[in-house]
């Protein structure tokens, strides 16, 4: 039996972050029958949840690391999704409120990954530019989609939403659906480009 084991990441206290965590943290339990193996991190209010922990680096790194001790990691699965600003220089931004605030590099993320031994990996970053974040991490059992590529950015990103666009076309209606995460990729796509294209 392959287990997934899901981390949701909301890291910008921007509330349409945090919403967009928790939902993404219930849709992906479900999809993958994940109940019990799905950790959510969000900041700022918009999770709307007091007991969802602050996503920092440092979080974040912990998450990996235990999943890395419960998962067999010649069969089980990690399905990472983050949610935030993006730059093309300095990866993710993360930020809580006034207390913190600070980038994980393409680089570093990498380095979080390959250090908690997780091999099996979906990584979905929902970012402006998210595209740099390909060549850290691409690898022979790693799928990476993203919201950009390294040169454009992303919509939907204010802090009213519900949803980012990417969050939206991908989880809240493609995953939703019985079809297999390609495939869902390709149909968030399709949706998106359509999106962007009313809106000009």
């Amino acid at each position: 039996v392959t287990d997934v084991f899901v981390i949701v990441a909301g890291l910008d206290s921007d509330g349409v972050f945090g919403r967009e965590a928790a939902e993404v943290g219930r849709v992906l339990s479900r999809r993958y029958n994940s109940e019990g193996r799905t950790l959510v991190l969000a900041n700022g209010t918009g999770a709307n949840d007091p007991t969802i922990a602050d996503a920092d680096p440092d979080h974040l790194g912990a998450g990996l690391a235990q999943v890395g001790t419960l998962m067999n990691k010649d069969e089980d699965v990690l399905v990472l999704y983050a949610t935030t600003h993006g730059h093309w220089v300095t990866g993710l931004s993360y930020r809580d409120g006034q207390r913190a605030s600070g980038n994980i590099a393409p680089s570093r993320l990498a380095t979080m990954l390959n250090e908690s031994g997780i091999k099996n990996r979906l990584i979905i970053v929902s970012a402006c530019y998210s595209g740099v974040f390909i060549p850290a991490l691409q690898n022979q059992t790693t799928v990476t989609m993203t919201a950009a590529s390294s040169e454009k950015p992303s919509f939907g990103c204010r802090a009213e939403n519900d949803w980012t666009f990417f969050g939206d076309a991908l989880i809240n209606n493609a995953m939703r659906q019985p079809t297999n995460s390609l495939n869902a990729f390709a149909a968030a796509r399709t949706l998106i480009t359509q999106w962007e294209s009313a809106e000009r």
